[in-house]
């Protein structure tokens, strides 16, 4: 193999490994509530300054019971860094799961409490509350 083949294969293995990705580095671990431990968020700014951006908010799959925020990192990197080209910020939401006390509903009161706290955050994070994306 040539040292030529060899560094594009070096380098093309680290543009798709689990967490590469350009630009600003997110806020982590940002408690968007107090009801809950797992009421807390990532936030990736927009690639691009100036004008507010739009917002995509991720919530986790897990059908309610498992998975974590880290997800969108870890497994849909492509995917992260595609809306951050586009000049989009990005948020990455844990919340509680299904449990005796917290049913789907409340569930989804978790989840409109971290777009509303996230909407709150439109100067701090230069982003548009309007522009949000689910």
């Amino acid at each position: 193999m040539t040292l030529k083949l060899c560094t594009i294969l070096i380098f093309s293995s680290m543009l798709s490994a689990p967490g590469f990705l350009e630009g600003a580095e997110p806020e982590r671990d940002i408690e968007y509530d107090t009801k809950h431990e797992r009421d807390v968020l990532d936030f990736w700014p927009a690639l691009t300054s100036g004008e507010p951006a739009p917002v995509l908010v991720w919530f986790h799959p897990g059908g309610f019971r498992d998975g974590d925020k880290s997800q969108l990192q870890k497994n849909r990197s492509e995917m992260l860094q595609a809306y951050r080209n586009a000049g989009y910020a990005v948020v990455s939401c844990n919340y509680p799961f299904l449990s005796d006390d917290i049913d789907h509903l409340e569930i989804v009161k978790h989840c409109a409490r971290a777009v509303q706290f996230v909407r709150s955050k439109a100067k701090d994070w230069n982003i548009d509350p309007v522009e949000i994306g689910l």
